[in-house]
């Protein structure tokens, strides 16, 4: 076929490199080879060149604009990501029946929703809910992948709801994720996905209600969506780690330690899959939940693994993954701990440098910026307490104060984020020889 492909009669030259790329892109769909899927692009950029159908120019642009997003979705480069882009609108450009128009409006907004979130950009994530919307609309009820156009709409939803530190946004994000599995899409190919996707979006939604039952079902959605999983399956680890995300955030509500240790049996199966492409996420999301099992139980173990897995995590991400942050306050995180154990400074010093690098990554204007502000509050009261010295209590009350100014009233980590400014105030009041008073920091 490369063979035929490379033929430089100009007679059917179109169709026969548009057969090579969608064989290497089948096989790339069964290998997961990155060089395969590097051909099946080039190979899609001289389909489209060689193209002089005006009829079949925008399928050819479809075709390159997919390959190049799911490169960019395994290897992370800005610009495949870019270009598919750049492919999708020109594709979106060319007549096309209403179902090939939706696909065309999906790819376009997912491009355009993982760009916003590489380079935070409101106007992008505008045009991608958007965009998506118009996906959604444009398809009709009985049109298999509308379910999927909805479920990635609730994504760029979630992402919008962040920006804007919105409750109500994010349970409009829920409430599309939901009509995505309802029970007429019970035979959906991708059921397990969307069902993994809603799991995932009503985690994030108790984290800014608070409410036990969205855990409840984020945890039952979760289970569903690994069990409609195969074992060789390689999303199962990205759905294994949604599920175990979902057990933790209940666990730590909920008395006993059942849900903190199937959370961790279930990290632990993600992070097996060493190639997996976010497999320093699971590696994060791991560490949490050792990190909480050892504040329960007090096994130093678990602790040792913590800080371990957390630091493998972060030297896997770059600093321009929107992840970085997250990752870098769980090493933060599980370095206070191991320093409050056993009194080494250099992890306490590590643990402010690691805080202080997770604010500097994320911008002002994402709703985690806050929490991570009052993250460095508190390690800053930490050493404040441990070394004294009025630079670090200074420090802690000017990101303690900006973290509470830029955090919602609707928030649920309101309330800990103004009792951890209350405790550095007061310790510079008692600093400066006012009668000491007793209060209690919030973790």
């Amino acid at each position: 076929m490369r063979q035929a492909a490379a033929s430089t009669g100009q007679a059917g030259a179109n169709r026969r490199l548009a057969a090579l790329r969608r064989a290497l892109r089948m096989r790339f769909d069964l290998e997961r080879d990155p060089g395969v899927l590097a051909e099946a692009v080039e190979v899609g950029r001289r389909a489209v060149a060689a193209c002089h159908d005006p009829t079949r120019v925008g399928e050819h642009l479809e075709a390159l604009g997919a390959d190049l997003y799911t490169r960019f979705e395994l290897i992370g480069e800005a610009a495949d990501v870019k270009e598919a882009i750049a492919i999708a609108r020109r594709a979106i450009a060319e007549p096309a029946e209403d179902s090939t128009r939706a696909a065309r409006l999906n790819l376009l907004g997912l491009a355009l929703t993982a760009r916003a979130e590489m380079a935070p950009s409101d106007e992008l994530l505008d045009e991608a809910v958007a965009t998506l919307r118009r996906a959604v609309a444009t398809a009709s009820a009985t049109d298999e992948d509308r379910p999927t156009y909805l479920s990635n709409l609730a994504g760029a939803m979630r992402a919008q709801a962040e920006r804007a530190g919105s409750a109500a946004m994010m349970g409009e994000a829920v409430a599309v994720a939901r009509e995505a599995v309802v029970d007429e899409h019970a035979d959906h190919p991708d059921r397990a996905q969307l069902l993994g996707n809603l799991s995932g979006l009503l985690v994030r939604l108790r984290q800014f209600t608070g409410r036990p039952l969205d855990l409840d079902e984020a945890v039952a959605t979760g289970r569903q969506a690994c069990a409609a999983t195969p074992d060789e399956d390689p999303d199962l680890a990205t759905r294994l780690n949604i599920l175990g995300a979902a057990l933790s955030a209940r666990g730590e509500r909920a008395a006993g330690e059942e849900n903190l240790i199937e959370a961790r049996d279930v990290l632990r199966q993600a992070v097996a899959d060493e190639h997996h492409a976010d497999l320093a996420m699971h590696q994060s999301n791991l560490s949490e939940v050792l990190l909480s099992l050892y504040l329960r139980g007090g096994d130093r173990g678990d602790l040792v693994e913590a800080v371990d897995v957390a630091r493998r995590a972060v030297l896997a991400t770059a600093t321009d993954d929107p992840e970085c942050a997250g990752r870098l306050s769980n090493l933060a995180s599980a370095l206070l701990r191991r320093f409050e154990l056993e009194g080494s400074g250099a992890d306490l010093d590590e643990a402010i440098e690691r805080c202080r690098h997770a604010v500097a990554v994320t911008s002002e204007r994402h709703l985690d910026h806050a929490m991570y502000q009052s993250n460095l509050g508190v390690v800053l009261m930490v050493r404040y307490e441990y070394k004294g010295g009025s630079g670090d209590l200074d420090a802690a009350i000017d990101v303690g104060r900006r973290a509470v100014e830029r955090t919602p009233d609707d928030n649920a980590d309101n309330a800990g984020r103004m009792a951890n400014l209350g405790v550095a105030l007061s310790a510079r009041f008692e600093h400066f020889g006012a009668r000491p008073t007793s209060t209690k920091r919030s973790r």
